[in-house]
């Protein structure tokens, strides 16, 4: 079991101010701390994988058998999965509502990293999908609600050139968030989404990383 540190309201809120300044606002802790000690990852780790992550994997689903998932950050595939060095188990976007799920085979494949590939997601115990490992977006259905809700990069100001069908509200520190639930605003969605990811790859800069 890893160990317990205790920190007070002060550091908290330095270890927060770091996260957003590196892009990792969506990160544990851990990760942080990783970023800004500069600590590097242990060999099997860096792999992306581990014996735990083999046997999880070997053991998924079996009635999904077309799902592949992203072993570790380098790998490349062209459908929804990730297995992230945080230890979450990797899971594609999925939800048991049909008009969201059409809502996400809609736009999913409009979502490209800095690459240009299609972005990559894994789920946290909220019940967001992060995307990884570029972290500037994060998607959640919400059965209840009936939408997709959204975190982005960037304050709401920030997008104010952006003509949207939806309303961009203020979140924690320097992002925003955003709901949808029509197909007809998945178009100004991955624009927004668009100018999310440019925002943090400036963040990323003056953060000299």
């Amino acid at each position: 079991m890893a160990p317990t540190i205790r920190v007070d309201d002060e550091v908290l809120g330095e270890l927060k101010r770091h996260a957003v300044t590196l892009g990792l606002v969506f990160s544990s802790p851990n990760e942080v701390l990783r970023s800004i000690l500069k600590v590097e990852k242990m060999e099997e780790e860096a792999k992306g994988i581990s014996s735990f992550r083999r046997h999880a994997i070997s053991n998924l689903d079996q009635d999904e058998p077309d799902v592949d998932y992203q072993v570790g950050i380098a790998g490349k595939s062209a459908k929804q999965g990730y297995v992230a060095p945080t230890g979450m188990l990797p899971k594609p976007l999925k939800s048991n509502l049909p008009s969201l799920q059409g809502l996400l085979d809609s736009l999913l494949p409009q979502l490209k990293d800095t690459s240009g590939q299609e972005l990559k997601f894994e789920r946290a115990n909220s019940g967001k999908y992060i995307s990884r490992p570029e972290n500037f977006v994060t998607i959640k259905p919400q059965e209840q609600a009936m939408n997709l809700a959204f975190t982005i990069s960037g304050y709401p100001q920030s997008f104010e050139n952006i003509d949207a069908s939806f309303e961009i509200k203020p979140d924690m520190g320097s992002y925003s968030r955003f709901n949808i639930d029509k197909v007809d605003q998945i178009r100004d969605c991955v624009r927004i989404i668009q100018r999310a990811r440019e925002i943090w790859q400036g963040r990323r800069r003056k953060g000299g990383r």
